[in-house]
């Protein structure tokens, strides 16, 4: 599969992963991918090795080679021997881009001086879910506990910062330049569906693509990646990793379908859906029980009880409601 890469898709490979792809270019390299899973779980691992070349450098030479002989070895089950030439070129492209990233970081080109014109602030509740129809027709929903700032400025960029959960579904529009800023890293919108997961008290931040397309950008706006539908990407606020995988969209927006969809979801992580939702605190007091996983759809217009006793019946967990009047009710399970 190595040869795949480096023979007549080569050229539109290193475009995609630099984000220099036109559509058309994109277009024959997502076919491609859609017709041989081999190389398209090639391309998510030497896809996750390039967006944490961006993050990270390696200063030894020698460790740099090692590290990237060893995983390329592991993608591609080849022969050591047909790497070196390439290493030599994939190793200065990510020195090259790796250097250049953290450049844009540090010291990020001036922007042109941009008067802000028009500043809008929406926000939803624990336990309820709305939307926003802006000027050219697209709807971007708002999940539970959500904050959602829209600036407009004076040359028609406008600029969303969530602090939550929300779901863009922006009708193509290329006269529109929409960034959302999620602080360490941009999403630019060409027109596109897409979920966003960012909450503050959260260490990891989810975009999983509907539909379209959209270009990840670092502080300095320059490119890190393209997503295509069904790509999800996960980043540590605290590790600064970021990694690519494959999930069904409808799975992760299905909160704006009012649904809660688990599937293979521990205890612990249900729970803290569930507080978002009913806005309680829960106690799994028993921490043998905060590993159990569960797979189920549940509609959120059910009460926390009804939920409660799905689990309850599940498996053999026994809980307690404890109602308080100066703060959120306390559920404990046992």
């Amino acid at each position: 599969m190595a040869k795949d890469l480096l023979s007549g898709t080569e050229k539109i490979f290193h475009k995609i992963i630099n984000g220099n792809a036109n559509d058309d270019e994109k277009k024959i390299f997502y076919e491609l991918l859609e017709r041989d899973s081999e190389l398209r779980n090639n391309f998510h691992h030497f896809k996750n090795l390039f967006v944490l070349s961006k993050n990270y450098v390696i200063s030894d030479e020698k460790i740099k080679k090692e590290k990237f002989q060893h995983l390329w070895c592991t993608i591609n089950h080849s022969n050591p021997r047909i790497l070196p030439k390439f290493l030599r070129y994939a190793a200065m492209i990510i020195l090259i881009l790796s250097f250049g990233y953290l450049f844009n970081i540090l010291i990020p080109e001036p922007e042109q001086s941009l008067v802000l014109i028009q500043q809008n602030e929406y926000k939803t509740n624990k336990g309820s879910i709305s939307s926003i129809r802006i000027e050219d027709g697209s709807v971007i929903w708002l999940s539970s506990e959500t904050n959602l700032i829209l600036e407009k400025y004076s040359d028609g960029r406008i600029n969303a910062r969530v602090n939550g959960e929300a779901y863009f579904d922006l009708i193509p529009n290329a006269d529109r330049n929409l960034l959302v800023d999620m602080g360490y890293f941009k999403i630019r919108d060409i027109g596109t569906s897409f979920n966003v997961r960012a909450y503050n008290q959260e260490n990891i931040i989810t975009v999983s693509l509907a539909a379209g397309t959209i270009d990840l950008l670092n502080k300095g706006n320059e490119p890190l990646l393209s997503l295509k539908p069904q790509e999800l990407i996960s980043f540590n606020k605290q590790t600064k990793g970021i990694t690519v995988s494959e999930k069904d969209p409808a799975i992760v927006s299905a909160w704006k379908d009012n649904k809660f969809v688990f599937i293979d979801r521990t205890l612990a992580e249900i729970c803290k859906e569930l507080e978002n939702w009913y806005n309680v605190e829960i106690i799994i007091a028993n921490k043998d029980l905060a590993g159990i996983r569960y797979t189920s759809v549940v509609k959120r217009t059910a009460n926390l009880e009804s939920v409660l006793k799905l689990l309850k019946i599940s498996d053999n967990i026994k809980y307690k409601i404890i109602s308080r009047k100066e703060a959120a009710d306390l559920v404990k399970i046992y």
